[in-house]
């Protein structure tokens, strides 16, 4: 996360151009490819509240 905060604030935000900036991370991936996993089971995502 630093280094990512660091390239953003060192690189990107000196660049004449650049006017804004969104960072996404993938924590997880749940779907991939446009597969829908069906498989009924226990739901085991951390709820996050």
């Amino acid at each position: 996360m630093k280094e990512v905060a660091l390239f953003v604030a060192e690189k990107l935000a000196t660049m004449e151009y650049v006017t804004s900036t969104k960072t996404h991370f993938i924590l997880k991936k749940y779907k991939q490819d446009g597969v829908l996993f069906t498989k009924k089971g226990k739901d085991e995502r951390a709820v996050i509240s």
